[in-house]
């Protein structure tokens, strides 16, 4: 341990008569003919961002058929959320409005077809 402690005095002094160990790198190792100037990225203009209408239209759709029990709102939904799915673009990736537009419409064809119908009012 004492020889160890040696030589870490013996290094400390050589740092020291140079001045401090970052100046032991001599010239600036930046490179200047590799800066590049920053470029702001390009944002898409309104023209360019697509809505999703069809995704929208599955929604009051399914809610349609889920709610007021129409079988022609639910199978309109069936349909706007197939236009959706395939006019949907891979980067937008908006996977929980998708998954609640597919839900809301399967669950409008399920209401109107296999749940119980609600019983007839006496006397109308």
């Amino acid at each position: 341990n004492a020889e160890y402690m040696g030589r870490i005095n013996l290094r400390s002094k050589k740092m020291s008569k140079k001045g401090s160990a970052s100046l032991l790198v001599q010239g600036d190792p930046r490179r200047p003919d590799k800066v590049k100037k920053y470029r702001a990225p390009e944002i898409a203009s309104e023209e360019q961002q697509s809505t999703d209408y069809f995704s929208l239209l599955s929604l009051l759709f399914g809610m349609g058929g889920v709610m007021m029990r129409y079988k022609w709102s639910a199978w309109c939904a069936v349909i706007t959320c197939i236009a959706s799915f395939a006019n949907s673009k891979k980067s937008d990736g908006d996977t929980k409005q998708m998954m609640t537009s597919v839900s809301f419409s399967m669950m409008g064809l399920f209401v109107n077809y296999f749940a119980p119908k609600p019983p007839a009012v006496a006397g109308a």
